[in-house]
């Protein structure tokens, strides 16, 4: 099967491959982790080395997150030496960073009640709201969409929740629905450009030997 981006490409259309970075600490214990600066841990080293020297083709240009788990992500993949853009940080959770879930809900009952309810405007304790996030990631998106042209590969390293955001403005759907759009550390979600507009090509897509 050909990778998602083989099409779109062959078309002439600009493919920009969304990279989510490989597996921190903790990601691994489950705890919320947004814009603390958890580094990759061994698996996540592992993970980001094995999609580096499995994918078929390079790319025309690398951009990432300035965490370090998204940058340490980019540069396996380097040449060419990645950008840091600061607006592809992951949401800031403020007061939930570094907590297990559990804890998390039984210290902050009235924001989960009203984060199920709606997402898009309710900020995490002493963090960003989710429509904050969706509003800088696709800025990001369309100033990195401007420097390049039809025909071109480009990485951006990410986080999740900014992943997902995206991938919602682009299939037209709530932010309510964010956690329909999991991907999976060192998975890809690729986006093509055409007409003016943004298409999801694959999302949830892992390189496989």
């Amino acid at each position: 099967m050909s990778e998602p981006w083989t099409r779109p490409l062959q078309e002439g259309r600009l493919v920009m491959a969304m990279i989510r970075h490989g597996q921190c600490a903790w990601n691994a214990e489950r705890r919320f982790v947004g814009k603390t600066d958890v580094p990759l841990d061994e698996v996540g080293r592992a993970q980001a080395r094995f999609l580096a020297d499995h994918l078929p083709r390079g790319f025309d240009a690398v951009y990432s997150s300035p965490l370090k788990r998204a940058m340490q992500t980019a540069d396996a993949l380097t040449p060419p030496a990645s950008r840091v853009v600061g607006t592809l940080a992951e949401l800031d959770q403020g007061e939930l960073e570094g907590l297990a879930p559990d804890v998390a809900f039984e210290r902050f009952p009235a924001f989960f009640a009203a984060w199920k309810r709606d997402p898009s405007s309710m900020p995490c304790p002493g963090g960003e709201s989710l429509q904050a996030c969706q509003d800088r990631a696709l800025a990001s998106l369309e100033h990195i969409r401007q420097q390049h042209s039809g025909g071109q590969l480009v990485a951006v390293v990410s986080h999740q929740i900014v992943m997902s955001a995206i991938t919602l403005s682009v299939v037209g759907e709530r932010l309510g629905s964010w956690k329909q759009h999991f991907v999976g550390n060192t998975a890809l979600t690729v986006l093509s450009w055409s007409d003016g507009k943004w298409r999801l090509e694959a999302e949830n897509w892992q390189i496989t030997e």
